[in-house]
């Protein structure tokens, strides 16, 4: 049986597709790298600087040119309950990405669609430090989430806003930290689209 939601981040050594270009924020490593218990990055400060960022529409509505990017949205069964998964993958940096970090947020307003205590998934606990770049053995790295569905909660409004995907992309490169935030809808398969669709015509 799964739990409520599956954290998935996976080295992955195959290649996709992607790619465009986006504003970039930036700040030097000894501010932002957590040298300091105050700068130390979190779960909860993650979070809130998304939920900063969203307010502030401080997102591109282009993807960076720096790597590809490629985000999904797909349908999961089991016995306990049916789940949407939201996934995004980074793939092809044309430079050195080092301690990599992912963190996505779904339109506020899913929260009442799921039944779910939120609508937001980072990599901070990975353990791990992710790196990418030219002549790396890793060509990529994904990050999903699981959320599970509520068909009474599922409406029009939902079908307009589930795909928007709000994501922010941070790693350093040497000497500064870069962070991405763009905004994106991601692709839906054919099996969520269709059984959104029949729970909303039903009724």
């Amino acid at each position: 049986m799964k739990k409520t939601f599956v954290i998935s981040i996976i080295l992955l050594m195959l290649a996709s597709q992607s790619g465009c270009s986006n504003s970039k924020n930036t700040d030097t490593i000894d501010n932002i790298s957590g040298n300091t218990e105050e700068n130390k990055i979190t779960f909860e400060s993650e979070q809130n600087d998304m939920i900063n960022a969203m307010e502030s529409n401080n997102f591109s509505a282009q993807l960076p040119s720096d790597y590809g990017f490629i985000s999904t949205i797909d349908l999961t069964k089991d016995s306990d309950a049916d789940r949407i998964m939201y996934e995004i993958y980074i793939e092809k940096a044309t430079h050195t990405m080092n301690d990599i970090l992912m963190t996505f947020h779904l339109d506020p307003k899913m929260l009442h669609k799921l039944d779910t205590s939120n609508v937001f998934q980072t990599n901070i606990h990975t353990e791990e430090k992710i790196n990418l770049g030219p002549g790396s053995k890793m060509n990529g790295v994904k990050l999903s989430r699981e959320l599970i569905l509520d068909t009474k909660k599922i409406d029009r409004e939902m079908l307009k806003i589930y795909k928007a995907m709000y994501v922010k992309i941070s790693y350093s490169n040497g000497e500064t930290r870069v962070s991405d935030y763009f905004k994106v809808e991601a692709v839906s398969s054919t099996k969520i689209e269709e059984y959104l669709d029949k729970l909303v015509i039903d009724k």
